[in-house]
């Protein structure tokens, strides 16, 4: 709420005093989508326990969407301060359950917070979290069971209850919050609990033993309940890893990663009424292979990293408005601002945002003619009618758009068209228009749209950015000529992010721009110079062998091939270096990082580094993760002093 309060686009204002399960993300609230999840079979039912101060706006949903299976029941708490606690609101929940099925009836229990989501649609890798497999399995199997997620970030074990797993999938260990050099488990276990009748008996009474207990540390136990049984010797407890993300809104950050998680779900896309409110996202790319072959007939890999992104929130207003990003119109100091300019021109990122936005609307006058010309099979399959498309098509609500990004300008890591692209998918989000809708039917299409909006402001760019950043993940993308002929686009194949190998990205404090990189390449490449046409048919095999590595170690590298992929990913800048001059800013960040050894290339065009530690230099990467050695604080504390960050990949 005080994020709400204190947001200056306003767009969140109508939210003010809406309890986390009321929250709309993809046009259901969050208690909505796990009705819609859970499906209570005949004779089960759904408790809510909720406090005193808005038991009455639960009491409104249920009656509006007449939920027959859920029951509400209040814990009578006004504030935070008179609050019982999540142990407490349990036992109320099982309480209710029990008086619902009558005395001495037994029944199993499914514990979940209501401030927490997941991903219930499948995501592009195919990821997600099936309720109905994790119920059906606890069903059959009668075993007390977790769920838990691998964390990409070992820092936020700092925030998380991390579960210790034995072979047979056994939890052996709860930590509460513990230090990542506490434990080597980074497997986080959100408030989604199965239990069964004896065991849900065994926590009331074990946690009605700590009722006296500070409210504090009783929270600290609900944040543990399932430790509590572990800790306790209650009874054996299982724990399952899910695929998907875990979305837990605590603040109004996290609320819009929902959103834009959620926003193009095709739940979300099938109902007409929506928050009025939609956020777009786009992350940050790295060229792992390849690159600049893809503008050239080439093949290259590349992946999006988490570390960075570009956000645009969309909201209803009375005429189309567009509001500068603060990194456009706020600056350290004015020394910084000049230095800006000088490095990125005047322009900054609105006009970005505006070409995308010209963009979608030329897509969507596209689509409603070939609409009303006919519906077409990815349409149908959408599941949405010809006349709700058409009207939502129209695009007669106006829009506010405010952008912002966390990605540093003119290093190679993709800002430009994450920008476009989260301005293309808010727009898409906030109309309710599949973005299959706008592609006529092709996915490969996204990526040629956004490149095609970039390009209409000068911009010199290939597709791989586009490729990675509109399917997300790892992907390898093919460009020959006959292929681009024949199809219109790439061809383009998701590899497994699990390959990946540990790497480690650098920064320079001294970009350039990746139009003066590339700024005669594509006449040189046109004329058939040899020495471009050479270095296309290098790259191109680099590429190939480092993705018959990534398949052949599966992210499991002996360190054979971990010096072999060290040898490709240095052999990429050689080869980009013999028909491209380097700054000098560059090439000494490379030489460095060498010095340190690490093979590395760039991400993109120049001013960041993919580094990948070599074991011939560097025995630990196969030996413990990346994150936790001294290593990187010495390559941090060496390169610092040269405007170089050092900084750990995100996936």
């Amino acid at each position: 709420q005080k994020g709400i309060a204190d947001d200056p686009t306003g767009a969140f204002a109508g939210l003010l005093g809406c309890p986390k399960p009321l929250l709309p993300v993809g046009n259901r609230t969050l208690a909505e989508s796990w009705i819609a999840q859970l499906q209570p079979e005949q004779g089960e039912q759904i408790v809510i326990v909720t406090n005193g101060s808005n038991h009455a706006l639960f009491e409104e949903l249920v009656e509006k969407r007449d939920l027959s299976q859920v029951r509400l029941v209040c814990d009578g708490s006004a504030s935070n301060d008179t609050r019982l606690g999540a142990v407490a609101d349990m036992a109320l929940a099982v309480t209710a359950l029990q008086e619902m099925s009558g005395a001495g009836e037994e029944f199993d229990v499914c514990i979940i917070a209501g401030d927490t989501l997941f991903d219930f649609d499948a995501r592009p890798d195919g990821a997600f979290f099936d309720v109905n497999a994790l119920v059906s399995a606890f069903k059959r199997e009668r075993k007390d069971s977790l769920v838990c997620y691998e964390l990409a970030d070992p820092t936020e074990t700092l925030k998380r209850g991390i579960l210790v797993l034995d072979d047979d999938g056994k939890v052996t260990e709860f930590l509460e919050k513990p230090k990542p050099t506490d434990t080597a488990s980074r497997l986080a276990c959100p408030p989604f609990y199965l239990f069964t009748h004896d065991t849900h008996r065994r926590l009331i009474t074990f946690v009605d033993e700590k009722k006296t207990l500070p409210l504090e540390q009783r929270e600290a136990l609900a944040g543990s309940s399932s430790g509590s049984l572990v800790e306790g010797n209650l009874c054996p407890v299982y724990a399952s890893v899910f695929g998907g993300r875990r979305y837990d809104i605590g603040n109004l950050d996290q609320y819009k990663d929902a959103l834009a998680a959620f926003g193009l779900h095709r739940t979300s896309l099938l109902e007409d009424a929506g928050p009025g409110v939609a956020v777009g996202r786009a992350f940050a790319r790295m060229g792992l292979a390849g690159n600049p072959s893809d503008g050239y007939e080439g093949a290259c890999m590349a992946f999006t990293i988490r570390n960075f992104s570009a956000e645009v929130v969309a909201h209803a207003s009375d005429v189309f408005r567009i509001i500068p990003g603060k990194n456009d119109v706020e600056f350290p100091s004015l020394h910084a601002f000049h230095d800006t300019i000088d490095a990125t021109g005047a322009h900054g990122g609105i006009r970005l945002v505006k070409t995308a936005a010209h963009r979608f609307v030329t897509l969507a006058k596209d689509a409603r003619m070939r609409l009303e010309a006919v519906e077409d099979k990815s349409q149908r399959e959408e599941g949405i009618t010809a006349s709700s498309l058409l009207q939502r098509l129209s695009l007669a609500t106006q829009v506010t758009l405010q952008y912002q990004t966390s990605i540093p300008v003119m290093v190679g890591l993709a800002g430009s068209s994450a920008i476009v692209l989260a301005t293309i998918r808010s727009l898409c989000a906030f109309y309710r228009i599949p973005p299959l809708v706008l592609c006529n039917g092709d996915a490969r299409a996204l990526p040629s749209h956004v490149l095609d909006a970039e390009r209409a402001l000068g911009i010199s760019a290939g597709l791989q950015d586009r490729v990675a950043q509109a399917y997300e993940g790892l992907m390898f993308m093919d460009f020959a000529g006959d292929i681009v002929e024949k199809e219109r686009y790439g061809r383009y194949e998701r590899v497994p992010l699990a390959w990946l190998p540990k790497c480690v990205f650098l920064l320079h404090r001294r970009p350039s721009s990746s139009s003066v990189v590339h700024s005669n390449l594509r006449e040189r490449w046109e004329k058939r110079e040899e020495s471009v046409m050479k270095a296309m048919t290098l790259l191109r095999d680099i590429t190939e062998r480092v993705r018959g590595l990534l398949s052949l170690a599966k992210g499991e590298f002996t360190a054979e091939q971990s010096e072999s992929l060290a040898d490709l990913i240095d052999n990429n800048f050689d080869v980009r270096e013999s028909i491209v001059d380097i700054s000098r800013d560059n090439s000494d960040m490379v030489a460095r990082a060498r010095d340190l050894g690490l093979a590395c290339k760039f991400t993109g065009s120049g001013g960041a580094l993919l580094a990948l530690p070599r074991p011939s230099s560097f025995p630990y990467p196969t030996a413990e993760p990346l994150q936790r050695c001294d290593a990187v604080l010495r390559m941090r504390q060496q390169l610092a002093p040269l405007g170089i960050a050092v900084e750990l990949v995100q996936t």
